[in-house]
Protein backbone atom coordinates (compact mmCIF):
# COMPACT_ATOMS: atom_id res chain seq x y z
CA UNK A 1 0.00 0.00 0.00
CA UNK A 2 1.19 3.12 -0.84
CA UNK A 3 1.91 5.88 2.14
CA UNK A 4 -0.80 8.95 1.84
CA UNK A 5 0.94 12.31 0.71
CA UNK A 6 -0.72 13.58 3.42
CA UNK A 7 0.85 11.83 5.91
CA UNK A 8 2.38 12.90 8.94
CA UNK A 9 6.16 11.93 9.45
CA UNK A 10 7.70 12.61 12.77
CA UNK A 11 11.17 14.43 12.24
CA UNK A 12 12.83 12.68 14.29
CA UNK A 13 14.36 9.25 12.75
CA UNK A 14 14.39 5.97 14.95
CA UNK A 15 17.43 4.02 15.29
CA UNK A 16 15.62 0.35 14.94
CA UNK A 17 17.97 -0.67 18.51
CA UNK A 18 15.86 2.53 19.92
CA UNK A 19 12.85 2.34 22.18
CA UNK A 20 11.41 5.92 21.96
CA UNK A 21 8.34 7.53 22.47
CA UNK A 22 6.95 10.40 19.98
CA UNK A 23 3.95 12.43 20.60
CA UNK A 24 0.62 13.11 18.40
CA UNK A 25 -0.50 16.47 18.94
CA UNK A 26 -4.45 16.43 17.99
CA UNK A 27 -5.53 19.66 19.00
CA UNK A 28 -5.82 20.65 14.98
CA UNK A 29 -8.35 18.17 14.97
CA UNK A 30 -10.34 18.94 17.76
CA UNK A 31 -12.85 21.71 18.44
CA UNK A 32 -12.57 24.30 21.31
CA UNK A 33 -13.22 23.07 24.21
CA UNK A 34 -12.90 19.28 23.02
CA UNK A 35 -11.46 16.44 23.98
CA UNK A 36 -9.85 12.82 23.05
CA UNK A 37 -12.07 10.25 24.82
CA UNK A 38 -10.75 7.22 23.18
CA UNK A 39 -7.84 6.48 20.40
CA UNK A 40 -6.67 3.51 18.55
CA UNK A 41 -2.85 3.43 16.84
CA UNK A 42 -2.77 0.43 14.07
CA UNK A 43 0.53 -0.30 12.51
CA UNK A 44 -0.39 -0.84 8.51
CA UNK A 45 1.26 -3.47 6.68
CA UNK A 46 4.76 -1.73 5.27
CA UNK A 47 5.33 -1.15 9.78
CA UNK A 48 4.61 -4.66 11.12
CA UNK A 49 6.29 -6.03 8.47
CA UNK A 50 9.25 -4.63 9.36
CA UNK A 51 8.63 -5.57 12.76
CA UNK A 52 7.59 -1.92 14.33
CA UNK A 53 6.16 -2.21 17.94
CA UNK A 54 3.87 -0.29 19.74
CA UNK A 55 4.86 -0.69 23.29
CA UNK A 56 1.82 -1.37 25.27
CA UNK A 57 3.15 -2.42 28.75
CA UNK A 58 4.33 -0.19 31.86
CA UNK A 59 6.69 1.95 31.17
CA UNK A 60 6.35 2.30 28.07
CA UNK A 61 2.09 1.79 27.61
CA UNK A 62 0.64 5.21 25.55
CA UNK A 63 -0.84 7.58 26.88
CA UNK A 64 -2.98 10.59 26.24
CA UNK A 65 -1.72 14.06 27.93
CA UNK A 66 -3.81 16.71 28.58
CA UNK A 67 -6.63 15.43 26.11
CA UNK A 68 -5.38 16.25 23.29
CA UNK A 69 -2.23 14.53 22.30
CA UNK A 70 -1.14 11.32 22.31
CA UNK A 71 2.29 10.05 23.52
CA UNK A 72 3.05 6.38 21.75
CA UNK A 73 6.34 4.13 22.54
CA UNK A 74 7.90 2.68 19.72
CA UNK A 75 10.12 0.21 19.20
CA UNK A 76 11.37 -2.91 16.51
CA UNK A 77 11.53 -6.62 16.74
CA UNK A 78 15.07 -7.63 17.84
CA UNK A 79 14.71 -10.36 15.05
CA UNK A 80 14.45 -7.21 12.31
CA UNK A 81 16.72 -4.58 14.11
CA UNK A 82 19.23 -5.43 11.32
CA UNK A 83 16.86 -5.48 8.50
CA UNK A 84 18.61 -3.85 5.67
CA UNK A 85 15.75 -1.78 4.69
CA UNK A 86 16.82 -0.11 8.23
CA UNK A 87 20.59 1.16 6.20
CA UNK A 88 19.25 3.91 4.41
CA UNK A 89 15.55 5.01 6.39
CA UNK A 90 12.20 3.04 6.24
CA UNK A 91 9.05 5.08 6.60
CA UNK A 92 6.61 2.68 8.46
CA UNK A 93 3.41 4.02 8.73
CA UNK A 94 -0.09 3.63 11.13
CA UNK A 95 -3.71 4.93 11.34
CA UNK A 96 -4.93 6.95 14.12
CA UNK A 97 -8.52 7.19 14.86
CA UNK A 98 -9.64 9.41 17.51
CA UNK A 99 -13.00 9.98 18.68
CA UNK A 100 -13.67 12.77 21.11
CA UNK A 101 -16.09 14.08 23.59
CA UNK A 102 -17.89 15.79 21.45
CA UNK A 103 -22.28 14.97 21.92
CA UNK A 104 -22.42 13.52 19.65
CA UNK A 105 -19.00 12.09 19.45
CA UNK A 106 -16.79 12.97 16.13
CA UNK A 107 -14.40 10.21 14.58
CA UNK A 108 -11.21 11.27 13.09
CA UNK A 109 -8.86 9.23 11.45
CA UNK A 110 -4.91 10.50 10.09
CA UNK A 111 -2.24 7.93 8.93
CA UNK A 112 0.79 8.87 10.89
CA UNK A 113 4.29 7.20 9.78
CA UNK A 114 8.00 7.18 11.96
CA UNK A 115 11.29 7.15 9.81
CA UNK A 116 13.43 4.28 11.13
CA UNK A 117 17.24 4.11 9.72
CA UNK A 118 20.68 3.24 10.98
CA UNK A 119 22.43 5.56 12.96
Amino acid sequence: MAIPASTSVWPEMMDPYDILDFVVDCSGMLEPNELIASHTISLLAEASALGLVINTTSPYATTVESGTSIRVWFSILPAEQGNPAFNTSATLPMELVITTNAVPPRRKQRTLAVKVGQK
